[in-house]
């Protein structure tokens, strides 16, 4: 018998989206959610095992095209090598100096996000460890797919 759960935002909700056996179906309905009032709920099935690659994909494309989801994208452990490279390219550009910056803009987010996604190419963790900004140095330093030569920059 098909199976359907409640519409409203809730803890439930989230674990079925977290729950390794929800089916392909299920991941289905839970991505029509409200990204602004549910966005764990999208993060879940976003990398969920069972999430189909074309629903991921539109997930991912979904999420690019909004500034509050390109965070989710450079996080996320599914989302191809060149979407982050991609993002990476968009937000390492000028940046102001100062903490400011840390509070007000997405940027900094989506960086320290792919300094911490073990998804992201060793190419961009390199440029990541020679970064400027401490933080970024410091996610690539746990990062478990950091290269031996980025290890290196970073000892320095």
């Amino acid at each position: 018998f098909p199976v359907t759960i409640d519409p409203s935002p809730s803890p439930t909700r989230l674990a079925v989206a977290k729950n390794p056996n929800t089916s392909k179906e299920l991941l289905l309905e839970l991505s029509n959610e409200d990204y602004s009032e549910n966005p764990f709920i999208i993060r879940a099935v976003l990398d969920h095992a069972n999430t189909p690659t074309d629903l991921r994909n539109s997930l991912l494309d979904s999420l690019i095209q909004s500034d509050e989801g390109e965070e989710d994208v450079a996080a996320s452990l599914k989302a191809p090598a060149n979407l982050l490279e991609n993002l990476y390219t968009k937000y390492i550009g000028e940046r102001p100096e100062d903490d400011f910056f840390k509070v007000t803009t997405s940027r900094y987010k989506v960086l320290l996000a792919l300094s911490k996604n073990p998804a992201t190419p060793p190419e961009i963790l390199a440029k990541l460890a020679s970064d400027r900004d401490t933080d970024f140095r410091e996610a690539v330093a746990t990062n478990p797919s950091v290269t031996r030569e980025t290890f290196t920059v970073l000892a320095k």
